[in-house]
């Protein structure tokens, strides 16, 4: 797991969580209802109380944890449960709450998908895929609904509800489903499909095309710091020096995200890939 360093700014990443708009909002995609969050800032010494080893969807799971306990009207059952059978962990249940007296089953998720139009399928959220190829939202949503959420209904889980007070048959189910959406170079409109046009913030490049950075400087944030909304003040590279770097990620079929700071000082986000 990734550990918390100096460099990296909880509060802003916090504040990048913020920004991030969910990535439906209106209709339910598969069904999943989205769980719409008051936006209210962070609180440094509250982010300070979990400075421990999180990778980062965990830390967006503690960054949603915070936003639900400054509602007074809120009362958190339990999060990050664990549920085991015979002493061998199945699946975890993100977060589980009360909010004005109604029980709540809460999934998290934040996610960076880029969108290959060169995929053949009919389903056109197929089109949005992780920046390494490993997952798409497909697989993700059906993730979500064939595992995670049925998980509620398990008897493990239902054991250690009853004991909290809560009946599994009152208890609502919903996500915070956020995400980074980026297009192809010189791209600007996509698609057919029902996600939310504000979560595309920037674009993808393959490494072969990689001069047309030539011109610009460069900074490689950390993974943590992907959350964060690009600022001026990071170690920016040339672009040669930031070329050696990106060539062993590419090697290693890695895509690294970066910023880009344009000569009109414009600063965007965009992945290099690898394929």
């Amino acid at each position: 797991m990734q550990k918390i360093n100096p460099e990296i700014n909880l509060t802003a990443m916090f504040e990048g969580y913020l920004q991030t708009p969910l990535l439906w909002s209106d209709a339910a995609i598969g069904g999943l209802k989205q769980f719409p969050l008051e936006l209210k800032p962070p609180h440094l010494v509250r982010l300070k109380q979990h400075q421990t080893r999180l990778r980062l969807g965990k830390w967006v799971e503690k960054f949603v944890t915070i936003q639900l306990k400054q509602h007074k009207n809120t009362k958190i059952i339990a999060e990050g449960l664990q549920i085991k059978k015979d002493k061998t962990t199945i699946g975890e249940l993100d977060i589980v709450c009360l909010q004005s007296g109604i029980p709540i089953h809460l999934e998290v998720v934040y996610k960076f998908y880029l969108y290959d139009p060169n995929v053949i399928t009919e389903e056109p959220l197929a089109k949005w895929i992780g920046p390494n190829r490993k997952d798409n939202l497909p697989l993700k949503l059906n993730k979500l609904i064939q595992k995670q959420l049925p998980l509620l209904y398990h008897p493990n889980t239902t054991d250690y509800l009853s004991k909290a007070q809560v009946s599994i048959e009152h208890v609502k189910q919903y996500v915070h489903f956020k995400g980074q959406l980026f297009l192809p170079y010189g791209t600007d409109k996509t698609r057919g499909d029902k996600l939310n046009q504000s979560c595309v913030i920037g674009h993808y490049i393959n490494f072969k095309q990689i001069e047309i950075l030539k011109d610009y400087l460069v900074y490689i944030p950390k993974k943590l710091e992907w959350l964060i909304v690009p600022h001026i003040d990071v170690e920016w590279l040339p672009f040669d020096l930031a070329l050696n770097i990106l060539e062993i990620e590419i090697s290693h079929k890695h895509s690294p995200m970066l910023w880009i700071k344009k000569g009109n000082g414009k600063i965007d986000k965009c992945f290099i890939t690898w394929w």
